[in-house]
């Protein structure tokens, strides 16, 4: 729980969206921060425990067995996947130091990798008005979640997102597997 912000945050501004797809790399990578026992009640979303069978929604097994396999390397096993934020220009906010955060995160789940956010960041690049690549945003979510402690290459990244998109039968990466 967080308390009300209602200063919004200007991500068409310079810098405005780097910063908003660092702090989507700071929530995809908070696992490796959490304290213990946070991090034990967590333990049954771990990528170590992947070897169940892939959830109801999942078009193709093997290729979702790909996609952790791919995020385990580059995480870890025992990485906890969060993804599915609810991301748009609106749920963008300032907190009072100045930080961008990140509201109305309720389908936030621990279930699914981050790709899906990082494929929602190069649609909003593409939208409103906005001028960053769909490369150009992988290439600074990269930088941004390595930084927090991740071991994605380029490859193994763009690997991992069509690995994404066969599992789940999803039609359109929006350039950033490009």
């Amino acid at each position: 729980m967080v308390d009300f912000l209602d200063a919004p945050a200007d991500i068409d501004r310079t810098g405005g969206f780097e910063e908003l797809i660092a702090a989507v790399a700071t929530i995809h990578t908070a696992p490796a921060r959490w304290p213990q026992a946070v991090a034990d009640t967590m333990a049954p979303w771990r990528l170590a425990t992947t070897d169940r069978p892939a959830p109801g929604w999942i078009r193709d097994a093997a290729a979702w067995r790909r996609l952790l396999q791919l995020t385990a390397a580059a995480h870890g096993e025992d990485h906890v996947p969060l993804g599915h934020l609810d991301l748009k220009a609106d749920h963008c906010r300032r907190r009072p130091d100045g930080h961008l955060a990140l509201i109305d995160a309720e389908t936030l789940r621990p279930d699914v990798t981050g790709l899906p956010d990082l494929i929602t960041l190069a649609y909003l690049a593409q939208t409103e008005g906005r001028d960053l690549s769909p490369r150009a945003v992988r290439q600074v979510y990269r930088r941004c979640i390595n930084d927090l402690g991740a071991q994605w290459s380029d490859a193994g990244l763009m690997n991992a997102l069509a690995a994404f998109a066969d599992a789940t039968g999803l039609c359109s990466l929006h350039g950033v597997e490009q």
